[in-house]
């Protein structure tokens, strides 16, 4: 116990010196930091404003100001837990894509049973607290994990369940991503229905957008590729858009823009919803205990995996369970402030970050003042953000899990590995995420039972061949 004040001490006192202003400020790495700042401001404040929508969106349209709201300010917290609490410098946590496609399917299961005469008002306070819930039980979950020293169980997971659950995630942001775009159910079952003339019209654009980032991001690695290929797409929309005699009003109307909102502020104090607790049916949030459970498992796995490649790519010492206990305090700090959507780590930004010159915590910090100007400004301008740029940015990440967990993993695995993830993400497309969760769980218990069978016939034929040797 000793032992570890020491080293708490000694880690306080690094990060205390390193976020003294002179060490911020200097001047070697101060303009680096300042546009990596302000370019991871933008970036994960449009990531946060798609995940929303994509929670959101469908389910609950007449809150989504409110849910734009909450993922915000989560971003807020991340980037300022990253800056103050990570153990190396130039550590960048944001709100993550793995988890809004599971809080979507939560959303939109509990809007389906909630009672058709309920209001909206209501309806919208149980979505946010069923987010709220979440967000509390996986900091809770994370930083236990941390104190209990678990940082490196995610090594002991089997590879093919890793790549099955992480599969299964990209697939329902692409889904999502074609949600969003269609303003329509999108599933295994409806795919046909996209190929109709008035749908296709409005997914193609962000199919298009995601291949030219994707390829644009593997042709140039410069940190400015990726903002100026969604500034030149949202140009080109508007270009064709106006060409076309098509208004502002007239793309609003046929669902091409976000807008328009039905409530214009963004933040919203939490103390509103923490003062109809004694109003709410807390026995509707029974039939989500499966999602909410699944919400940490597959932070506490993406997590690490992320920390892994941080630490990879950048040489920064990583310390996992002292990792999760700050991703787990960040996501408690969010969840309770009314924040609700999920963070940690982020292996892109932070090499992002090192590759512009940026080494220092400073740009985490000027990350939260970008997001916080745009909480605070209101979300008129955000209606006119087109729906095809939030789907292909949806659809553009979604493929990377794809890409990364099954395209390139596959060609080195075995047949029985790719039989694995094949039915977790076949299970994830036909009947859900938190089922393709409970497939993996099956997956990984019968790994280790074969794991420990091999091992005790091997310890009994070396025990035999012993016994016949003397």
């Amino acid at each position: 116990m000793a032992n570890d004040a020491v080293k708490y001490k000694s880690k306080w006192a690094k990060i205390g010196s390193e976020l003294h202003p002179s060490h911020l400020l200097k001047s070697g790495s101060l303009m680096p930091a300042i546009i990596s700042g302000g370019l991871i401001g933008l970036m994960t404040t449009i990531l946060s404003i798609s995940f929303a929508v994509l929670v959101f969106g469908k389910a609950m349209p007449e809150a989504l100001t409110i849910g734009i709201g909450m993922a915000l300010f989560s971003n807020i917290v991340f980037h300022i837990f990253g800056a103050f609490t990570s153990s190396g410098e130039g550590i960048i946590s944001h709100v993550q894509g793995v988890t809004p496609p599971i809080q979507a399917a939560m959303i939109s299961s509990l809007m389906g049973i909630l009672p058709l005469s309920m209001s909206i008002g209501d309806k919208t306070t149980v979505a946010v607290f069923a987010l709220i819930l979440s967000t509390i039980f996986t900091g809770i979950v994370l930083f236990m994990a941390g104190w209990l020293k678990l940082g490196k169980m995610v090594r002991f997971l089997p590879m093919p369940v890793i790549s099955g659950v992480l599969a299964s995630v990209g697939f329902a942001l692409v889904f999502g991503g074609m949600a969003t775009m269609t303003n329509t159910n999108v599933s295994l079952f409806s795919l046909p229905q996209l190929f109709s003339t008035a749908l296709m019209i409005k997914w193609l654009p962000g199919i298009a957008l995601a291949a030219a980032l994707w390829m644009a991001t593997a042709r140039w690695k410069h940190a400015l590729v990726f903002p100026a290929v969604l500034a030149m797409a949202v140009l080109l929309f508007y270009l064709i858009g106006f060409a076309q005699g098509l208004g502002i009003n007239d793309l609003m109307a046929d669902k091409f823009l976000l807008g328009p909102f039905q409530y214009d502020q963004l933040w919203h104090n939490p103390n509103v919803y923490y003062g109809q607790l004694n109003a709410i049916d807390w026995t509707v949030f029974a039939s989500q205990i499966g999602i909410i459970v699944t919400i940490p498992l597959v932070c506490f796995i993406s997590g690490l995996l992320m920390l892994s490649a941080i630490e990879f790519s950048t040489g920064i010492d990583i310390k996992p369970n002292y990792e999760l206990k700050t991703m787990g305090a960040s996501n408690l700090v969010a969840g309770l402030l009314g924040g609700g959507f999920v963070g940690y780590p982020s292996t892109t930004f932070t090499v992002m970050q090192y590759r512009l010159g940026a080494t220092t915590r400073l740009p985490g910090i000027l990350g939260a003042i970008v997001t916080a100007i745009v909480l605070f400004a209101g979300a008129n301008l955000l209606g006119y953000i087109p729906r095809f740029m939030i789907g292909g940015l949806l659809i553009y990440f979604g493929y990377q899990f794809i890409d990364h967990w099954v395209v390139k993993f596959v060609k080195h695995a075995t047949p029985s590995d790719n039989t694995i993830i094949g039915a977790i993400v076949v299970t994830s497309l036909w009947l859900g995420f938190v089922a393709s969760v409970g497939v993996g769980v099956l997956a990984a218990a019968s790994f280790s039972c074969l794991s420990t069978a091999k091992s005790a016939s091997y310890a009994m034929n070396q025990q035999a061949h012993r016994s016949g040797a003397g």
